[in-house]
């Protein structure tokens, strides 16, 4: 019989989804296989500049969803990092703060100096992740819940490379329902030097 034209556009709707998925997973991809051949163009960049400027981008979505955004960011914290890809770090976090929050969430923003580090946190009081599910976030393609619900298939593990690649660490403390916490440590000077070849090697399979 015909498709009626209610289950024809489900259908479009469904292959739009797919196809806008797939998009996105291509481009992160991308964005790994930049990381390869990539050379920080790094300079003294001021943490808070960033990340007003990637705040910017999500202000009136997180006004529209009733999220409380605080930013505790000294304005004379600087980093030797690159602007572009601080941005993306950022970015991607907060796209990860957005989507798990709801109405009276709130994300918070900070920074601290320490001697050798910068330590840099961004935190939600949404839903949080499984304990079990806390170690894998940052792998790529993790197929737990977390695939669907909280990276992207390769979103965290790209953040995780691009802090990497500037010397840094970053790691995640969660609690189901009530917070997500991803800190990074970066090194208050990098070395302006082209990607570390053995550390990608795993992007290379």
């Amino acid at each position: 019989g015909r498709v009626s034209e209610e289950n024809t556009s489900r259908y479009f709707n469904i292959i739009k989804r797919n196809a806008n998925k797939l998009l996105a997973l291509i481009n992160e991809l991308l964005a790994f296989r930049e990381i390869q051949f990539a050379t920080l163009k790094t300079s003294k960049v001021r943490v808070y500049d960033v990340i007003s400027k990637v705040l910017s981008r999500y202000d009136w979505l997180f006004e529209d969803k009733g999220l409380t955004v605080s930013v505790d960011v000294p304005e004379d914290i600087s980093v030797d990092a690159d602007p572009h890809k601080l941005e993306k770090v950022f970015d991607n976090l907060l796209s990860n703060a957005y989507k798990h929050t709801s109405k009276g969430d709130s994300v918070t923003l900070s920074a601290v100096r320490h001697p050798d580090y910068i330590s840099l946190v961004v935190e939600d009081t949404g839903c949080g992740i499984p304990e079990e599910e806390l170690p894998y976030i940052f792998e790529r393609f993790f197929s737990g819940r977390s695939y669907d619900m909280y990276s992207s298939g390769v979103g965290l593990s790209y953040v995780k490379s691009l802090v990497e690649q500037h010397g840094g660490t970053i790691s995640a403390s969660s609690e189901l329902g009530k917070y997500t916490r991803i800190e990074m440590h970066m090194p208050h000077t990098v070395k302006n030097m082209e990607t570390d070849e053995v550390k990608n090697e795993e992007y290379k399979k």
